[in-house]
């Protein structure tokens, strides 16, 4: 009907981008999410060929990994230092896998790569409550701590954080409009200002307006103090 009515058909929808660089800091993968396809895929970001495709297998046989892991219309990606990858299975066409009702679900994937195949597994998965399903948006994302922080337009649109274990550690209403909250997702900071500095440079003053540094006949360094304001390392 879209294509018909609009004269284009949004047949990907891709929503989530997150780059993987190797040990010398070059870019050598890029993961996208494509909504329509529920599907992730990895590029190899020199030679632009297709990795691997995770998820739906739909019609095309393209898809070579994590068959069976039954997600779908997903947002957001994040990859963790193991090299697994934490999304929100949204769960739109959850119930033709299964499901008792529509499912949203928190999700962490562990993959392993060898001989030219990729296999990949849940190692956490939660399962949010029937009113707390997300038909659209919503995010996971993996804290320091080992939690996970998820973000729903369920129920007015919700943030909780669960521990590796799915106990509740809390959880926020946002209240935006029932049944869902127009929420697109929301990350945890270390702080408002994660990343801010101040310098000292030694001898140096101000005269009429101009910054003037003492320097020494034959000096050829110049000594600075660095400080971190900030709450990030």
């Amino acid at each position: 009907i879209e294509g018909y009515t609009n004269g284009r058909y949004d047949w990907t929808h891709a929503n989530a981008l997150v780059p993987e660089f190797n040990d010398q800091g070059e870019l050598e993968y890029i993961y996208i999410s494509c909504r329509h396809l529920s599907r992730i895929t990895k590029i190899d970001y020199n030679t632009k060929n297709i990795v691997w495709n995770m998820g739906f297998p739909g019609l095309s046989g393209d898809v070579n990994c994590g068959l069976d892991l039954k997600f779908s219309f997903q947002h957001s990606l994040q990859l963790t230092d193991e090299g697994n990858i934490v999304t929100l299975d949204n769960g739109n066409l959850s119930q033709l896998f299964g499901a008792d009702y529509p499912t949203t679900r928190g999700l962490e994937i562990s993959i392993n790569e060898a001989n030219n195949s990729c296999d990949a597994n849940i190692v956490w998965e939660y399962s949010l409550p029937e009113d707390y399903f997300g038909f659209a948006s919503g995010n996971v994302q993996k804290l320091d701590n080992g939690n996970y922080l998820i973000v729903t337009v369920g129920n007015g649109g919700t943030a909780l954080e669960v521990d590796s274990n799915n106990n509740h550690i809390w959880e926020g209403k946002l209240n935006l409009q029932f049944p869902n909250g127009a929420v697109y997702r929301a990350n945890r900071v270390s702080g408002l200002y994660p990343v801010a500095f101040s310098t000292i440079i030694n001898n140096m003053y101000t005269y009429a307006g101009t910054n003037y540094i003492d320097t020494f006949e034959n000096q050829e360094n110049l000594t600075l103090k660095l400080f971190n304001e900030g709450s990030s390392i």
